[in-house]
C-alpha cells in the first residue's frame, strides 16, 4: 500500500527581536495526521521488505533477522511517531529513520541480510526521504539543512546497536531544532489536546498492527 503525503502549507514571516522568523500555520491535528500516515507507510514498507527476504532467502539466519527486523522496528516507529506531541513525533521519527539507515548501511547490522542487504538499505533510505519531506513541508523554502544536521549529529552519537532497536527518545531536540531553523509557531504541535478523531485513528492503527506483531513473535 502506497500512501502519498501532500501538504499545502503557507508559511508567514514575522519580526522577532530584529530577526526574521518563519511562522508555521499548521495545527497539531494536521501534523498528527501526517505522522499517522507516515507510521502506516513505515510499517507497510518494513513488513513488505522483510517478508520478501523471508520468502526468497535460502539462509535460515537471514530469514530470522528479517523477522526480528519487522518485530522490533515497527513498534519502535510506533513509539516514535505516535507521541502526544506531533512535533516531537516528527523529530524522534526522523532520528529513528537516520539510525535505522545507519544500522544497516554502516553499523552493526550492515551484514545481517547477506545478499538481501540492499533491500533493507533501500527501504530505510526511502523512509528517511519520506519523513524528510514532512519536515521540509514546515519550511517556506524547503531548506531544513540546519535542523537535519542537528538530528544527524544526535543519530551519529546515539546509534542503534542491534536489530532489537533499543534506543532513547529524541523528542527533546524540539527546542534546539526550532532554534536552528529559526521557526516561530502560531498553530503548532505544542497544542496537546487530542480530539476524538485523533484517538480513534490511532486506535485503528494499533488494532491493525498489534495482532501482526503477536503472530510474528510466535513465528
Amino acid at each position: 500500500m502506497v500512501i502519498i503525503l501532500s501538504f499545502a502549507i503557507l508559511p508567514l514571516f514575522a519580526q522577532k527581536k530584529g530577526r526574521q522568523f518563519q511562522n508555521i500555520e499548521i495545527s497539531a491535528h494536521d501534523l498528527r495526521l501526517m505522522m499517522d500516515d507516515f507510521f502506516v507507510r513505515f510499517a507497510g514498507e518494513v513488513e513488505e521488505a522483510a517478508d520478501h527476504i523471508i520468502q526468497f532467502s535460502p539462509n535460515n539466519e537471514v530469514r530470522q533477522q528479517a523477522l526480528l527486523w519487522k518485530l522490533y522496528a515497527i513498534p519502535a516507529a510506533q513509539r516514535a511517531t505516535m507521541q502526544r506531541d506531533p512535533f516531537g513525533s516528527l523529530i524522534d521519527g526522523a532520528v529513528l529513520c537516520m539510525q535505522m539507515h545507519d544500522l544497516f548501511s554502516v553499523g552493526n547490522g550492515k551484514n545481517l541480510f547477506s545478499d538481501h542487504q540492499s533491500i533493507v538499505i533501500e527501504s530505510s533510505a526511502m523512509l528517511l526521504a519520506e519523513i524528510r519531506k514532512i519536515a521540509q513541508s514546515l519550511s517556506k523554502n524547503r531548506d531544513t539543512n540546519r535542523g537535519e544536521a542537528l538530528l544527524r549529529s544526535y543519530a551519529n552519537t546515539h546509534p542503534i546497536q542491534s536489530i532489537y532497536f533499543v534506543r532513547e527518545n529524541a523528542h527533546y531536540l524540539f527546542e534546539d531544532y526550532v532554534k536552528v531553523e529559526k521557526m516561530g509557531f502560531k498553530k503548532i504541535a505544542r497544542e496537546l489536546t487530542a480530539d476524538m478523531e485523533d484517538l480513534m485513528n490511532r486506535m485503528n492503527v494499533y488494532t491493525e498492527n498489534i495482532p501482526k506483531q503477536i503472530r510474528w513473535q510466535f513465528s
